[in-house]
């Protein structure tokens, strides 16, 4: 990982994403893009003790309880393909996928040692402090706007704030002269398709608010470059009834599983996570 010291965050500053990023953001619904690692452009930050983010399929995946992680759909990875976290492996049983957005369940035969719960949607907002965890391709080669993708795969985690928040998160890469850069100033890169975005809960614990899925660009992290997370706390019916059923629901929302009827589907196999380009996006500040 490449570091570079970067300026105190303007807490104040907002962002929002143009209309071509809003489209892009639309094409991750349907898995049309694998997203990336984190590349850091501050002190890299540590990874947090209480941080549960692992590697599946040569991607990455999050804890989300004792025998469940939950990935991006297109990250792909079959029953008996091993997940691991910590230096520890856990052998794939079961893969849900959603039906409909970039996401899937995976449990484990194994008891995890530790996971997130998911983030209420309340603490997702634009302009909130989020970190970023995820087990891809790190920044390599230094540009005159960004950084290559061609440093080692490996679990890495860094700072961000949200852009803009939805069914999509959103996140911009902002570089060192910007003046709204955060420390540990991070965005997605390949293989992180499946990390965490992550916001702080009320005790400072680190709360699950989205799973990567795509990047605007491709081959590089370029400032003013966009990241993209499906939003969980919009799928918490959908998820809890899997992962903890004792876990009670929102009682405004009734489930996806029942209301649309998809059972659980085992996935014999599924490739490993495309490399597409999403393609790039202007942006405008506010």
């Amino acid at each position: 990982m490449t570091t570079r010291s970067v300026p105190a965050v303007r807490r104040g500053s907002l962002r929002s994403c143009s209309p071509a990023v809003a489209a892009s953001a639309l094409l991750a619904l349907a898995g049309a893009a694998s997203p990336a690692c984190a590349i850091v452009t501050g002190d890299e930050m540590s990874a947090p003790s209480e941080g549960y983010v692992g590697t599946f399929n040569g991607s990455s995946g999050v804890a989300i309880g004792a025998h469940w992680f939950i990935s991006a759909k297109h990250v792909g990875g079959s029953v008996n393909s091993m997940f691991t976290m910590k230096g520890v492996s856990y052998r794939a049983v079961q893969i849900v996928q959603h039906p409909t957005m970039d996401i899937m369940l995976v449990r484990v035969a194994e008891t995890l040692p530790g996971y997130h719960t998911i983030a209420e949607d309340a603490d997702v907002q634009s302009g909130s402090p989020c970190v970023l965890g995820g087990w891809g391709v790190t920044a390599g080669d230094a540009l005159s706007d960004g950084w290559n993708w061609n440093g080692p795969h490996k679990e890495t985690w860094g700072a961000n704030l949200i852009d803009s928040a939805g069914s999509i998160i959103s996140i911009q890469f902002d570089g060192p002269s910007s003046g709204v850069a955060v420390p540990h100033e991070a965005t997605f890169a390949v293989n992180d398709s499946g990390g965490g975005l992550f916001v702080y809960g009320p005790e400072g614990d680190l709360r699950l608010a989205g799973i990567a899925v795509s990047v605007t660009g491709w081959g590089s992290s370029r400032y003013g470059n966009a990241a993209f997370a499906i939003s969980l706390p919009q799928l918490y019916n959908w998820i809890m009834p899997y992962v903890d059923p004792s876990r009670p629901l929102a009682s405004s929302v009734e489930a996806p599983r029942a209301s649309l009827g998809h059972p659980v589907t085992t996935l014999l196999f599924l490739g490993t996570a495309g490399s597409a380009l999403l393609g790039r996006a202007g942006r405008r500040r506010r």
